[in-house]
């Protein structure tokens, strides 16, 4: 029905983060709501760069500071605040640990 592998199904089951497309993909296809999910799902479908830039500003930090708090690299952090990569499960870790979500 999902058009997925069935060896991405197993997986799911064996503990593993479905991508949040495909999470989407289930939530629209048996109408639940995607908190229905682990919180990331939710965030990941939210205005989180908007809560990390708050972050940022609150504290004053320059990208490579904000980076080097969060173990990533300056241009990681960099495009993750201007949306050209999404926020992936480690990165959302890293920042619920701030109690940024």
């Amino acid at each position: 029905m999902l058009g997925l592998h069935f060896d991405t199904t197993i997986r799911w089951e064996q503990d593993v983060f479905p991508k949040p497309e495909n999470v989407k993909l289930l939530c629209e296809m048996f109408s639940i709501p995607i908190r229905y999910f682990d919180e990331y799902y939710s965030i990941y479908y939210s205005r989180y760069r908007d809560k990390i830039k708050e972050w940022d500003n609150r504290n004053k930090y320059s990208y490579s500071m904000a980076a080097g708090i969060l173990a990533v690299s300056h241009s990681g952090f960099a495009r993750l605040i201007s949306g050209r990569i999404r926020l992936y499960y480690d990165m959302y870790l890293k920042l619920k640990t701030f109690s940024i979500f």
